[in-house]
């Protein structure tokens, strides 16, 4: 009996244990948090509602963001987020620039990305500055967007082509989503790794398979794993990350090595190859840019390939979520029909002068209008701008807030958007292009709401003013963040976006939808079903050779 009691204890004692440590760490982050500042999502004052607040977040997805705005923050209100990572103070709409404007050394990006990334066990190295250095997409890839454009659009229309079919005369149901994900993929490694890795299918299913093995990883670790337990889990969670990466990057590791040797052999510091001789790809800027860096792994093959990885999940995945949601805002739309003649009308104008004129994409603002619109409604994430204040004693906000040394705060972002202009949660795709050219004024037609509410009513007149494009970020407008760490990639962005909807509207009939399909969850992370089924078929048209997949 006394082998069965000592079995019985350590078994009790291995269950009771880690649920000690879990709960004990999660009320030092509890404690973090003013207690003057409100909670959302606390189901009654007994069993301790803020602990299973805590532990429901990750299930509810949006919904305890939705009642702190409605509670709180457009009444220019703090209100406290639950959610087993951290608990964050959601700061008022009013308190957005001073959150963008701190520097490093008060409220920190980097630790929140660190923590929440996994930068010390999932990514690349060989230093975490080193990681957070996006040079090649600030300087390089922004310089050099006109060049690669006719890449891009060249993919874009291989990928749609073998995706879509050339079949002209019969509608065809396809997956379109999924040929959205597989183009974007496409369409970004053309300018990340260039041909013929671009266009290897080995390399874009196993660097896809990584992608998605790092982000299910990351929620998971952040979500359930403390703070302080990290060290002790992340290098085991980080093994098989480490093999799937592997079977991505030696594709490409061949092709690095050749690069590196070159350039070393060139000499770092002397440019002794033309730029018509080099490469102008992601691959490498990114060579190039850590060559002179003064630490020698900088250049090591693996962390080059790591780097490239990372970036090219950063650019797939929000480009393919922005692209495939607009496209189903665009046929769920009620004049569906009439939107998407004069998308047609002005990308017939435009797509084909852009081989030789890049910077007329420029005149695509219809289409602009119709991407920036769904950010504004439908954009990934439902709040953002993610900081933890670092500075020793703590920082004051404008409002007299006091923040802790360790707390996490952050801003809303879906639903101030939404209130941000007049009908503000109607979905209405021209917009902000009827700010520069005035209304329509067409007559009274249904409006689809945010949630796919349908209304009669007419459209508003406003006074024409110059247009607010995409790429540009303010205060009521934080999908790509605000400030010095607002997404450097947006304008690389919204330009592929621009280039994949051109081309869909200009070579094929897409048929309306009844009803805007619904969206999959991850938490408060909203994503278009990869199983979404659309009509499709190619218009009337002569073939390029770019068409054919050549």
């Amino acid at each position: 009996m006394q082998y069965i009691y000592a079995a019985a204890a350590i078994l009790v004692s291995s269950i009771v244990a880690p649920v000690v440590t879990l709960i004990a760490l999660q009320y030092v982050q509890i404690s973090k948090v003013p207690c003057e500042i409100p909670w959302v999502d606390l189901r009654g004052k007994r069993w301790f509602p803020k602990l299973r607040a805590n532990m429901h977040q990750f299930s509810i997805g949006r919904a305890a963001l939705e009642e702190g705005w409605v509670k709180y923050g457009k009444h220019n209100k703090p209100f406290v987020l639950p959610g087993t990572n951290w608990p964050e103070i959601v700061l008022p709409p009013s308190n957005v620039h001073w959150i963008a404007t701190q520097p490093e050394h008060i409220i920190s990006d980097i630790v929140v990305q660190d923590e929440l990334l996994g930068i010390d066990y999932f990514t690349h190295g060989p230093t975490s500055a080193s990681v957070h250095d996006f040079t090649p997409i600030r300087r390089d890839m922004t310089r050099q967007m006109g060049k690669v454009l006719p890449d891009v659009l060249d993919e874009i229309s291989a990928s749609f082509t073998e995706g879509f079919g050339t079949n002209t005369e019969d509608w065809q149901e396809v997956l379109a989503i999924e040929k959205v994900i597989s183009t974007a993929h496409r369409a970004v490694n053309r300018v990340y790794v260039g041909l013929p890795s671009c266009r290897d299918q080995r390399y874009l299913t196993a660097a896809f398979r990584w992608e998605f093995s790092f982000a299910v990883t990351g929620a998971v670790f952040r979500q359930l794993i403390p703070h302080e337990l990290k060290p002790l889990f992340g290098p085991i969670a980080a093994m098989p990350l480490a093999c799937i990466k592997w079977l991505a990057i030696r594709r490409i590791l061949p092709t690095i090595r050749e690069r590196v040797r070159k350039l070393k052999a060139d000499g770092i510091s002397e440019k002794t190859s033309s730029d018509d001789e080099k490469p102008n790809d992601m691959l490498q800027w990114i060579i190039e840019t850590n060559a002179q860096k003064s630490d020698p792994a900088e250049l090591e093959p693996w962390n080059v390939a790591g780097k490239v990885l990372l970036l090219d999940l950063f650019a797939t995945h929000t480009t393919s979520t922005t692209a495939g949601a607009a496209l189903l805002d665009m046929l769920s739309y009620p004049t569906a029909a009439q939107l998407l003649a004069e998308l047609r009308e002005e990308a017939d104008a435009v797509m084909p002068k852009l081989v030789s004129d890049p910077q007329a994409i420029r005149d695509m603002v219809k289409m602009d209008s119709t991407i920036r619109e769904t950010l504004r409604l439908h954009p990934m994430f439902a709040h953002g701008m993610m900081r933890q204040v670092v500075a020793r004693g703590g920082v004051t906000t404008p409002d007299g807030l006091y923040l802790p040394q360790g707390c996490n705060v952050s801003a809303s972002i879906v639903y101030p958007q939404m209130e941000s202009c007049d009908n503000g949660q109607e979905y209405q795709p021209l917009r902000f292009y009827h700010q520069a050219n005035g209304p329509a004024n067409p007559p009274p037609s249904m409006a689809a709401t945010a949630e796919g509410i349908v209304d009669h009513q007419q459209t508003p007149q406003t006074a024409p003013t110059k247009q607010t494009m995409t790429v540009q970020i303010s205060d009521q407008f934080l999908s790509f963040g605000l400030g010095k760490h607002a997404c450097p990639g947006r304008f690389f962005a919204v330009q592929t976006l621009k280039l994949m909807l051109g081309y869909l509207v200009t070579h094929y009939d897409l048929e309306p939808l009844a009803e805007r399909p619904k969206f999959d969850e991850i938490g408060e992370i909203r994503i278009p079903s990869a199983k979404t089924v659309l009509k499709v078929r190619r218009r009337e048209m002569e073939l390029t050779e770019g068409d054919n997949g050549k």
